[in-house]
């Protein structure tokens, strides 16, 4: 927006597509509306989705959005929410990430911008609906399985062979014989055992045997392994 004044000695406001305003709330309306237009159009090139999580009031309307810039999350701000909302202010913890724009009121532009592991991470029985419905949707292999990849890491005793691990765990998952928990409570379960045995550390089975195609952690999943980790035990 420009400032000027004409020959009568009047402030005028010059938007940015040459659009003459006496007004400079006018003008700056005049702009946001046409900021808004492109910004729908960026924001509508990105992978979404909608998907409305349980427990939320029943008016909230939430799209999801895979984003790898926070310029993207300024063109969701600015494409559905109006100027006060703290969805301009908003941050990803880090790219690229899923986010959801949360409608509480759509056609006052009212609402707010959260970031998927805020909410579908800590959510029981939505994480593993969320992420089918992202390659069922996105029809490409956006989801890697990646963060909770490093969960089932981190309760595995073997740190060798990571990369090997990733290749096997994403091949379960994506055949959806066994969720995230599942996999993980096998680690768990392992771990206790070879912690109850003194395992040699140079015995220990590598993540991506145990997961491979010899089935060997099925042993140690939920309901088949005979001293199951309890929820609380390896927190």
């Amino acid at each position: 927006m420009r400032e000027i004044i004409d020959n009568a000695g009047h402030k005028k406001y010059i938007a940015e597509d040459g659009r003459e305003f006496y007004g400079r709330y006018n003008c700056a309306e005049h702009e946001r509306q046409i900021n808004g237009a492109e910004s729908v159009k960026r924001a509508e090139t990105l992978p979404n989705f909608a998907m409305t999580p349980p427990f939320t009031p029943d008016d909230e309307e939430w799209r999801w959005f895979y984003v790898t810039n926070q310029s993207d999350v300024h063109h969701i701000a600015a494409a559905f929410f109006n100027t006060d909302s703290a969805a301009h202010a908003f941050k990803p913890e880090s790219f690229p990430c899923w986010i959801a724009a949360v409608f509480a009121d759509r056609e006052n532009g009212t609402g707010y911008i959260i970031e998927r592991r805020e909410y579908v991470d800590t959510t029981e029985g939505f994480k593993d609906r969320f992420d089918v419905e992202i390659a069922r949707k996105m029809g490409k292999d956006i989801l890697t399985y990646r963060d909770e990849f490093e969960r089932f890491w981190s309760a595995y005793p073997r740190k060798s062979g990571k990369k090997a691990a990733f290749r096997e765990y994403q091949s379960i998952r994506k055949e959806g014989r066994y969720s995230s928990d599942d996999l993980l409570n096998a680690a768990r379960n392992y771990a206790k055992e070879c912690r109850k045995n003194k395992t040699d550390k140079r015995l220990l089975r590598y993540a991506s045997s145990f997961l491979g195609k010899m089935g060997a952690y099925a042993d140690y999943l939920p309901g088949f392994y005979r001293d199951s980790v309890e929820k609380g035990d390896a927190e």
